[in-house]
């Protein structure tokens, strides 16, 4: 879970509030118990995710009732439990509950009591505490596991000062108040980059060694409203996704923090991050597309982030670029060969969307459905009288009127031609893999593995080219696909050599 080392810095500053088991009392809880609850305890585990139990006070030991459960067969419906923090003012909500399956321990209270003690696991998917209402949020942070390491790619420094003083005063001798320095923390460190854009800004940045698992690179996504505004929840999710693809990794999201002016906390998130194994997913490296965690690259992302991030805004849902990205990340985490068909997928979504879009000339079409129509309308008549009852008539009739659209393979090449990004003879190769893993058998020796591990990343560099064109960007690329990852310009094939 997290390092157990204290930090002289305020948490809640720098990482999102589950750093420590949280408690809520006497909560109020739908589902059938067995007994009454008193408190849920929630934690995070060694992979970072939530976990939470129930307790509470047995009417009877042994207990005569079991949690109630949702009958095997039917569809789960989470609840959500909510009340106040104790006799705190503040208030939270646990979404996205259900009892687990053959959870509950008992203890007794003691030799001779018929009650007991009873623990009820609890799943769930976020924790919201609300801390201050209707308060101007002027700053708000996303927090996320699975980062990279500041190196040159974060280029602005940031300095941590912390004093602590000590007051005494003796009310028996009338000592005057005596004011003492206890310690004094100081720490710079080379932690962010600014993201400038058209009406809004946003920081990245690294989070302190002391917060947030120690297994993972911890990243931090400050928003704040002396930058222009905040943006929504799905604008920030749609930074997080273009951020993740610039730096090569994808950035697992676990809460967020809202403050107002003075820094103290007004809403506290936290959630379940996505996957599974997330541990070693976080030691994996990164692959970004462009270089920048290099010393000659020194502050490159802050201006290839930009204007990118505002192109990105606007051709996210015309061209479906999360699903695009959500598949590019499932490939990644996926075994060399097999993860080419779901990356695959993400190009066939953006090409489906490209066609629809006023981007596209030929809209994935050999001539219009009214052109076809209108050569084809006679032709059809005959050749479904000529069918008759023929069986499957209306599903052969059916795959004869679509035929003025394009193959998958005239597809692909069609949207390479309009977006302007010419392939060669290995993305071809890779192109061509994605079939025959879906649709044939294959030779997995020594030389067939070796080459499907060089057309995997040949893949990996194909959507890299095809987003960052989409994208408008005119400079180098990394070729994965060869010794020593040369870099490119974006219009170069992966097999071009330099």
């Amino acid at each position: 879970m997290t390092t157990t080392e204290k930090s002289p810095f305020p948490p809640w500053l720098e990482w999102e509030f589950l750093q420590e088991e949280c408690k809520t009392l006497n909560p109020t809880i739908e589902k059938k118990l067995p007994g009454t609850p008193a408190e849920i305890k929630i934690w995070r585990d060694e992979e970072y995710k939530l976990k939470a139990e129930i307790s509470g006070k047995t009417t009877e030991f042994p207990p005569a009732s079991q949690p109630q459960q949702d009958a095997a067969g039917v569809i789960l419906h989470s609840f959500t439990v909510s009340g106040k923090m104790g006799g705190d003012t503040s208030t939270y909500e646990i979404e996205g509950c259900s009892i687990g399956d053959n959870s509950t321990r008992y203890e007794p209270i003691g030799a001779g009591f018929p009650q007991g003690t009873f623990h009820t696991d609890l799943r769930l998917q976020r924790v919201k505490i609300i801390q201050q209402k209707d308060v101007p949020v002027e700053w708000l942070t996303e927090w996320y596991i699975n980062g990279i390491k500041a190196g040159y790619f974060l280029f602005r420094s940031t300095e941590r000062i912390c004093e602590e003083k000590y007051s005494r005063e003796r009310i028996t001798t009338k000592e005057k108040p005596e004011t003492f320095d206890t310690g004094k923390s100081i720490k710079v460190s080379i932690d962010h980059a600014f993201i400038k854009c058209d009406d809004f800004g946003f920081i990245i940045h690294t989070v302190p060694e002391k917060f947030g698992p120690a297994w993972s690179n911890n990243i931090g996504i400050e928003y704040r409203a002396e930058f222009g505004r905040i943006p929504g929840s799905q604008e920030r999710a749609a930074i997080s996704e273009i951020v993740s693809f610039i730096i090569g990794k994808h950035l697992l999201n676990v809460g967020c923090t809202s403050y107002d002016r003075t820094g103290i906390p007004i809403e506290k998130i936290s959630v379940n991050p996505w996957g599974d194994n997330i541990r070693h997913l976080a030691q994996t490296p990164p692959i970004p597309p462009i270089q920048i965690g290099t010393e000659a690259t020194r502050g490159k992302i802050e201006t290839i982030l930009s204007p990118m991030v505002k192109k990105y805004l606007e051709l996210r849902k015309p061209l479906q670029l999360d699903e695009v990205l959500w598949r590019y990340w499932i490939g990644s985490e996926l075994p060399l060969g097999s993860n080419i068909p779901i990356m695959a997928n993400g190009i066939e979504i953006l090409i489906k969307y490209w066609f629809k879009s006023q981007k596209s000339k030929s809209k994935g079409v050999y001539l219009t459905k009214d052109e076809f129509d209108t050569i084809t309308q006679e032709k059809f008549e005959i050749i479904e009288a000529t069918l008759a009852d023929t069986p499957y008539k209306e599903k052969i009739m059916n795959k004869l009127k679509d035929c003025y659209k394009m193959s998958l393979t005239d597809q692909l090449k069609f949207f390479f031609e309009e977006v302007g990004l010419p392939l060669g003879k290995t993305e071809q190769e890779a192109i061509r893999c994605r079939h025959k893993m879906i649709h044939s058998s294959v030779n997995m020796g020594a030389t067939e593995i070796q080459e499907i591990i060089r057309l995997s990343f040949a893949y990996r560099c194909l959507i890299h080219r095809t987003v960052l064109k989409i994208l408008d960007y005119t400079g180098t690329y990394v070729d994965y696909s060869m010794i020593g990852f040369p870099e490119k310009q974006i219009d170069d094939a992966v097999e071009k050599s330099v």
